[in-house]
């Protein structure tokens, strides 16, 4: 079972990152769990801050952001009256 996207925002925030919605490819504006990093090695700190909090959510996909990288989970989305 799927965690829900509060939980995931919630273990995103405990390891010290800020969770946002986030619609990526093919999504075609779904919204779902997403984070802003620096780095892909900052996914690191992402799999021990969930680890920490028992979800288990699958490896995230990617997308470059210019400088940094957005980390995403299309299978958990969120709803339309959700904020990040």
């Amino acid at each position: 079972m799927n965690p829900t996207a509060d939980q995931l925002k919630a273990a995103i925030t405990q390891g010290g990152f800020e969770p946002r919605n986030y619609s990526g490819r093919g999504m075609f504006g779904a919204q779902c769990v997403g984070v802003n990093l620096e780095s892909p090695e900052d996914l690191v700190g992402i799999g021990v801050a969930l680890g920490k909090a028992g979800l288990e959510v699958g490896t995230p996909l990617l997308d470059s952001m210019g400088l940094g990288v957005v980390a995403y989970w299309p299978a958990i989305q969120v709803s339309e009256q959700a904020t990040a």
